[in-house]
């Protein structure tokens, strides 16, 4: 037979959509079906039988129901002869299934999922052996609850019975009777039972056995209002026998619950008369009173009401003894009882303290009828005054002997400190002991103070006295006169202690208060420290005062001397080794109470620094036979200028050398307190001289026996205490789970690293440990930077403009001191100057070459900003965002980054933008635009024909930064505007230059008229043409010529010129400039008058020429504008020779008769445009 595994009763929550009901599901362990055979002729019930189901929803009452036959098995078998009965827990019953699902083909023998029977299905099973063919149910499938009583186990057909449920007439599932009309409304918590059994087939014999992996019940109940319940004291802390008033109230949704109850619990037993106590008003109350003092957990239970969810609320009732007064003599008689797991009860107990007067000199503790299994060396005691001081009075001290009744006292006037525990010798009953405290440290349980507490010889220097006497003896509230005490054994002893007495000496002697202070506070090994006690009575310096100081360890004292005026006494001491020091000082004189004033001072060896990321500690921790803490306790390395936060730490122990190595513990501590026991418990047997490196990457923990140098992980075989300074363990593997990774990844490894090292047991082993280093892989950090400036707009001149630099540590971890910034200023600006802003910023900035460096590290996620103070020159760029200044950071061990700053760079002035200076403008009319000036207030134009004129207009904009313009001219030519801004000073304005629109024209003349005759004095006009900016007028006797007048017209179109009346010709020409070259038109006239031609004058008329060749001279006549010879051999002739001289006076003509033959010369002059002329002869000769 197969056999299924026992399923457990699970719940699993489903809500339902609207959230008006809550389904939960609880399950059955499997049920065990039995096989049967021919022979049997009665029903055979499953086992067990019932199954049960344990069903837990408070008070909801069924508000639907649905079950789930899961993972049945039914071997070589036919299913209908299943029959199965479901009961609740109020006794009502139904025959859910029964007669099902034929499986004549055995195909059922696995059915490894869930046939669901429920009231919404859409139908019921396949009946088993209907009259047609079979039909089987099929996995996972959903039917309603039904039962086929033709194919049950009762003969005539009726509904099944089981034999043993006790149900003698069951109901049958039908249409009438369903799961959720039998079971609905009624209430669902409790047991429900599952009836299974099979009836004998009539085919098959005795191989039909099967099971029923489990079965689930689907219930949905009415979702319940949520509650509240608060509970709170009327008189908390109170006394034993007082009456104490608790009152619970319970709300839902804000609102107070008017219905149920509320059961009230101390300490999880319902207290008398509290057990069912109606709401009103949404509270209900309890009053009662304790016997037993400690504390006491008071529980307020809602009990629902019908559509109301249960709640619960405590609070911590703290119950004291009365405390009971002999003299000065304060005491709790109560019992305090520490179990062997440690549980003390009460705890605290508390005494109070009242009604004295004076100052205290002496205070005592007593422990009365003290009874310890395991001697009262593991009983450790921290008294707590009012204020909050606390003091540990004893610890791992007093011996091992099992004590019985002692009653053990503790006082500053003691005559001896009592044994270690590891001694036998228990203290003697009655005697006064030192408070005393040994090694290792010890720690109490919560609510004991865990920081701030003083401590006695040998652990620390304080006493009773130097604690607690400044308290008040003499206050009125409960708060302030309570005292607590608080004990702890947790070693497995039981101890019983009757109750504790404070007993107080006081005195009427003036108060003084002892304050000590060392010099330097932080100390290096080999230098020599001052100790300062300031004496004060009455808040005024005590001159004469004897002072004696102590170190904690050492019972003599160190030094002693006597208050000065200002009330202080000195002594100077040199640590021998470095550690943690413990100095107090006590003042005392005549009738002035005694005061101690107590300081700690940490002495360190100087820190090497090997390598970059590596720092050691080159001082040797000495271990001696008397004591388990060395006196370098604890030794420190101080990790400086690491960037970043560590990513991974090794450490290196060198030069280890111990007795029993077993016994040696050593703890790591970072300067953000995280630690880890690296090494305890390892190894076996003595080692000599042996270096080790711990680190996580190690291949291998420390091995067993003997052990040799090398790389080993953090093993931690033992748990240990280490004494304060050092922070709560955290244990390597085996005791823990801590590495060097997990407690020192991620931080800032920078600050002072302590090693505590110990020996576990002080049994006489020895040793020393040599250089301790430190190695650092590092997480970098990234830095940051930004720019942004002041004011949001340069002007050009500007002279003290800024730019802000801001660079920024985003981490991990700080920098190193290697920053460096660098700064590029765009063209046109100037520096000024460079420097950082912050108070003792850090950064030296050197404007020459706009950089700065950092002399210390920048923390995570601090900013130190750099201000740059520059000029603006006026070739800065104008413009929206025209220059950027940019700026990078580097160094530092980090990721760096650069910045830009685009900035905006003004004129004073208003500058053109639209029509761009230089082009053509659009037409006669344009809008111009301009920029506004970062100084000015109006604007106004001037357009004009030459620069700064406005003869074609002139416009007053006011602050308005555009206006149009009219009747600009259209024929080309150059426009000239000035654009003036007002600014403080006056105007001031900027020139522009422009073409009008359309092709420029050159003028012509109008008058007079092209080739008129002129008169003496003639007025030249002419049209002004287009675009023309200047007019000139030459007049001369030849084309172009300027021998008579030139006359620079400007910009006129008119001139008169002084014409020689000479009947010649006159020729004008008329210049314009256009756009910056001229054209021209030439004008040819007759000047008036009566012109004379020119006269030969050589050679005489009538000469003979000789050679050939002669030289012609004659007058110039008058009005004459061309000269020309007609040489022949007759007169007028020009057979020989013609020659144009121009205007010339003279000509040399060769090639002439050498013959004796007479040359004819004929000598015209052109005069008005008419040539006159005279002929002369000449005698030709060789």
């Amino acid at each position: 037979m197969r056999f299924r595994p026992l399923l457990p009763v699970v719940a699993l929550l489903c809500f339902f959509t609207g959230t008006t009901a809550l389904a939960q599901t609880f399950t059955s362990s499997s049920i065990s079906l039995p096989a049967t055979s021919l022979s049997t002729t009665t029903a055979q019930p499953g086992t067990p039988f019932p199954q049960t189901i344990s069903v837990n929803l408070g008070g909801a009452t069924v508000a639907g129901l649905q079950v789930k036959l899961n993972d049945w098995y039914w071997q070589n078998s036919l299913t209908y002869p299943l029959e199965i009965m479901l009961v609740g827990p109020d006794g009502t019953d139904l025959v859910f299934f029964g007669g099902n699902c034929d499986d004549a083909n055995f195909d059922l023998q696995s059915f490894t999922n869930t046939l669901t029977l429920a009231d919404s299905a859409s139908g019921d099973p396949p009946n088993g052996i209907p009259a047609a063919s079979p039909s089987a149910c099929s996995n996972n499938a959903t039917y309603k609850p039904f039962v086929n009583q033709e194919l049950v186990s009762n003969s005539p057909p009726a509904c099944p019975t089981f034999a043993g449920s006790g149900i003698s007439s069951p109901t049958c599932a039908d249409s009438t009777h369903t799961l959720n009309s039998v079971f609905g409304g009624r209430i669902a918590s409790g047991t429900w039972k599952v009836y299974a059994q099979v009836w004998p087939e009539n085919s098959i014999d005795s191989t039909n056995a099967g099971s029923l992996g489990s079965v689930s019940l689907l219930i949905s109940v009415p979702v319940a209002s949520s509650t509240t319940t608060a509970i709170s004291s009327s008189n908390n802390p109170s006394f034993t026998g007082s009456s104490v008033t608790f009152t619970a109230t319970v709300l839902s949704a804000g609102s107070p619950v008017t219905s149920g109850t509320v059961t009230f619990t101390d300490n999880g037993s319902t207290i008398s008369g509290c057990g069912s106590d109606a709401l009103s008003s949404g509270s209900a109350t309890c009053t009662t009173s304790f016997g037993s003092e400690g504390s006491h957990t008071i529980q307020a239970t809602y009990n629902p009401a019908s559509g109301y969810s249960s709640s619960s609320g405590s609070v911590s009732q703290f119950v004291n003894n009365h405390t009971t007064v002999n003299g000065q003599a304060f005491c709790n008689s109560g019992t305090i009882a520490i179990s062997s797991a440690g549980l003390t009860v009460p705890y605290p107990q508390h005494v109070f303290v009242s009604g004295l007067t004076g100052t205290m000199d002496e205070m005592t503790l007593t422990l009365n009828d003290v009874t310890s299994n395991g001697g009262v060396g593991n009983l450790k005691a921290m008294l707590v005054a009012p204020d909050g001081k606390a003091f540990v009075s004893t610890a791992n001290a007093g011996g091992s002997t099992a004590p019985s009744s002692l009653t053990m006292k503790l006082s500053d006037v003691g005559t001896a400190f009592l044994d270690a525990a590891a001694n036998a010798t228990a203290p003697d009953s009655g005697t006064t002991y030192l408070p005393t405290y040994y090694a290792p440290a010890v720690s109490f349980p919560a609510p004991a103070p865990a920081s701030g507490v003083n401590a006695p010889y040998s652990f620390g220097s304080a006493t009773f006295l130097s604690t607690f006497g400044s308290e008040n003896l003499n206050a009125a509230g409960s708060t302030d006169q309570q005292w607590s005490l608080y004990l702890s054994d947790q070693s497995g002893d039981t101890v019983t202690v009757g109750g504790y007495c404070l007993s107080f000496a006081t005195s009427s002697n003036q108060a003084t208060a002892t304050a000590l202070s060392p010099s330097p506070l932080s100390a290096t090994l080999g230098n020599p420290v001052t100790l300062t006690a300031n004496v004060t009575a009455s808040g005024s310096p005590l001159a004469g005062a004897t002072v004696t100081f102590y170190q904690s360890g050492i019972a003599a004292p160190i030094g002693s001397g006597t208050t000065d005026s200002n009330g202080n006494a000195a002594i100077t001491t040199s640590p021998a080794t470095e550690g943690l020091y413990n100095y107090s000082a006590e003042a005392s004189l005549g009738s002035y109470s005694p005061s101690t004033g107590n300081a700690s001072l940490q002495v360190d060896q100087p820190t090497t620094h090997p390598s970059a990321n590596t720092f050691c500690n080159n001082g040797e921790i000495d271990i001696t036979a008397s004591s388990a803490q060395p006196l370098e306790y604890p030794s420190r390395i101080l990790v400086s200028n690491l960037a970043g936060t560590t990513q991974s730490v090794s450490v290196s122990i060198n030069h280890v050398t111990h007795s029993n190595v077993n016994e040696l513990a050593m703890m790591l501590a970072s300067p953000g307190n995280a630690d880890l026991v690296f090494w305890s418990g390892v190894g076996a047997g003595g080692v000599t001289d042996q270096n080790f490196v711990i680190a996580d990457t190690a291949a291998t923990r420390f091995p067993p026996g003997t052990l040799s140098g090398g790389t080993y992980q953090p093993s931690a075989g033992v748990t240990l205490s280490f004494p304060s300074p050092a922070p709560a363990p955290v244990y390597a593997a085996v005791q823990g789970s801590g590495t060097l990774h997990a407690e020192f990844a991620g931080f800032d490894p920078n600050g002072y690293w302590s090693f505590f090292a110990l020996d576990n047991t002080a049994d006489g082993s020895t040793g020393s440990i040599g250089q301790r280093c430190l190695t650092f892989t590092q997480n970098a950090p990234s830095v940051g930077i930004s720019i942004n400036h002041v004011p949001d707009v340069f002007v050009l001149g500007d002279t003290n403009d800024t730019y802000t630099i801001n660079v920024t540590n985003h981490g991990p971890g700080p920098t190193d001191s290697s920053l460096i910034l660098t700064d590029t200023l765009p063209s046109g600006l100037s520096v000024v100057s460079m420097a950082g802003t912050n108070v003792d910023t850090g950064w030296s900035c050197d404007s020459g070459t706009l950089t700065c460096t950092r002399s210390t590290p920048l923390a995570y996620n601090a900013s130190d900003p750099v201000t740059l103070t520059v000029s603006v020159g006026s070739n800065a760029p104008v413009g929206s965002n025209s220059i950027t200044n940019s700026a990078t950071v580097a160094g530092g061990s980090a990721s760096g980054g650069t910045a830009n700053d685009p900035t905006t760079v003004a004129s004073p002035t208003a500058i053109m933008l639209n029509p761009t200076p230089g082009t053509t403008l659009p037409g006669a009319s344009t809008t111009f635009t301009w920029t506004a000036g970062a100084s000015a207030t109006a604007y106004s134009l001037y357009i004009g024909s030459t620069p700064g004129a406005h003869d074609l207009g002139y416009v007053y904009a006011g602050s308005s930064l555009s206006t149009d313009v009219n009747n600009l001219p259209t024929g080309g030519g150059t426009v000239y505007l000035t654009l003036y801004s007002y600014l403080k000073s006056g105007w001031s304005g900027t020139r522009y230059q422009y073409s009008a629109s359309g092709i420029p024209t050159a003028a012509t003349m109008a008058t007079p008229t092209d080739g008129s005759t002129l008169p003496a004095s003639t007025l030249f006009t002419w049209n002004p043409g287009s675009g023309v900016t200047q007019y000139s007028l030459y007049v001369g006797t030849t084309p172009g010529g300027n021998d008579i007048a030139f006359v620079n017209a400007r910009t006129g179109t008119s001139a008169s010129v002084s014409i020689p009346q000479t009947g010649g010709l006159v020729y004008t020409k008329l210049y314009s400039l256009i756009s910056g070259t001229y054209q021209s038109n030439l004008y040819k006239y007759v000047a008036g008058g009566v012109g004379a031609p020119a006269t030969m004058t050589v050679p005489t008329d009538g000469s003979t020429i000789s050679g050939g060749s002669a030289a012609f001279q004659w007058t110039a006549g008058t009005g004459v504008s061309q000269y020309s010879l007609y040489i022949g051999t007759t007169p007028g002739a020009s057979d020989l020779r013609y020659v144009n001289a121009h205007l010339g006076l003279a000509s040399t003509v060769n090639g002439l008769p050498t013959d004796g033959s007479t040359v004819y010369v004929t000598l015209y002059s052109l005069i008005g445009g008419h040539y006159q002329h005279t002929v002369y002869s000449y005698i030709t000769s060789p």
